[in-house]
């Protein structure tokens, strides 16, 4: 009986026949760019490409191209820097006459300028400029790289000079900012120096830091105050080793003052930067 109902399920199953969605290319393709905006880059990246195997003797289909960049836009936006350059980099090697083309070679500027290679965007930004219709842009970043590098009064020369057309009440905005901010009040370090050198822990509380300057003064008056005593107390060997560490206290609050004064030059800089970079800059 066993083998009766095994026998009959088994030619029941062979009759049955298995249907398997056709999926059109255009439809994968849309279900890509459906992820993409859902910010699953990973999974869009797989669709993309599954788009272009489907379509891989369809060389003239205008999909193509554009499932080729949005792979790379996929890289750019999980921030997988070196992958979406090199994304980019392939689409302008392939599709050199695509109206894409430019757009990609600016993005690989904005990942090297991301990526703090300075060198590399100016050359890219650079080459873009050579197209007149990116010339404006090119400039603009360009200003960028020197803003990023701290070098403001150049980024911000370079921007004011962009054609009038092109200055936009962003780029109008940028400038203004720019023009109210420098130059920006720094702190010197070597009156810094100076100042601690006359009074430990002057030099610090010059610039506002309190706690360093107090710390200062008391450990170096602690040391000048025994120093003192152990000589009068007619003990010159101890008063030659707090000698010795005295001056090592003594000189670190110089070298800490001076130190104190770049660091807060170096944040006021940094802060600058990202402001304008979040306020101002071109989303990539």
């Amino acid at each position: 009986m066993n083998y009766l109902l095994l026998a009959t399920l088994l030619v029941v199953n062979s009759s049955m026949e298995v249907t398997v969605p056709n999926v059109l290319p255009t439809e994968t393709y849309d279900f890509a760019v459906h992820l993409l905006n859902q910010g699953e880059y990973y999974r869009a990246i797989t669709e993309f490409q599954r788009f272009l195997f489907l379509t891989r003797n369809e060389k003239s289909n205008p999909l193509r191209p554009l499932a080729s960049y949005n792979i790379a836009e996929c890289y750019l936006r999980g921030e997988e820097w070196d992958l979406a350059s090199l994304s980019f980099e392939n689409f302008r090697t392939q599709y050199s006459d695509s109206p894409l083309s430019g757009r990609s070679l600016w993005k690989i500027g904005r990942i090297a300028l991301v990526k703090k290679e300075y060198s590399t965007a100016s050359s890219l930004f650079s080459e873009l400029g050579v197209t007149p219709k990116s010339h404006n842009l090119a400039q603009e970043e360009l200003g960028w790289v020197n803003l990023a590098r701290y070098n403001f009064s150049a980024g911000h020369e370079q921007i004011s000079g962009l054609d009038e057309g092109y200055s936009t009440g962003r780029v109008n905005r940028l400038n203004n900012t720019l023009a109210q901010s420098l130059p920006l009040d720094f702190h010197s370090p070597t009156w810094a120096g100076v100042l601690s050198a006359l009074v430990p822990g002057l030099g610090q509380v010059s610039l506002g830091r309190w706690e360093d300057g107090v710390a200062a003064f008391f450990l170096n008056g602690l040391f000048i105050w025994g120093t003192v005593e152990a000589f009068q107390q007619d003990m010159p060997a101890v008063g030659v080793v707090l000698v010795t560490f005295e001056g090592g206290w003594y000189g670190g609050n110089i070298y800490g003052a001076v130190s104190s004064a770049k660091l807060e030059n170096r944040r006021m800089q940094e802060t600058l930067y990202q402001d304008l970079e979040t306020q101002y800059h071109l989303p990539i």
